[in-house]
């Protein structure tokens, strides 16, 4: 893993942890959300920028879950999805938006996305999808 996709690196690895992937464009809040989920108890194994370097984490490291911003610098998180669906299958994703129209909403979940979660300081709306979702994992 670079030194782009390391997490912060907090707690024990692994041990029945859910395992994630977070793609999120801004920085600041790739790092939060990963100290959150981490202590959370979910194993962030990869916390990547875009679109292109979510779908090589997500190939690479094969998570039960996918932490996926709607809004990426080279597309959109439904997109992700949609390419992932047949590659990686038991791959669970959630789009994490501040914004999101009921269209793309509609589109990420034609894509396969199991929820839509909004953005919030302290990820409370995504930790409860999370951990709903890990219980239920597709593999």
């Amino acid at each position: 893993m670079t030194a782009a996709q390391a997490p912060s690196g907090r707690g024990s690895r692994g041990a029945g942890r859910p395992r994630v992937v977070l793609v999120e464009d801004h920085v600041r809040v790739r790092e939060h959300l990963v100290v959150l989920l981490e202590a959370a108890g979910f194993d962030v194994v990869a916390a990547v920028e875009s679109r292109a370097a979510g779908h090589r984490a997500i190939l690479e490291h094969r998570p039960d879950l996918a932490v996926v911003d709607n809004r990426l610098p080279d597309g959109r998180g439904a997109e992700l999805a949609a390419a992932l669906r047949d590659l990686a299958p038991g791959v669970g994703v959630l789009i994490h938006s501040g914004a999101i129209t009921p269209e793309e909403t509609a589109t990420a979940m034609r894509s396969g996305v199991l929820e839509v979660v909004g953005k919030d300081v302290r990820a409370r709306s995504l930790i409860d999808a999370l951990r709903r979702h890990a219980t239920g994992s597709r593999r």
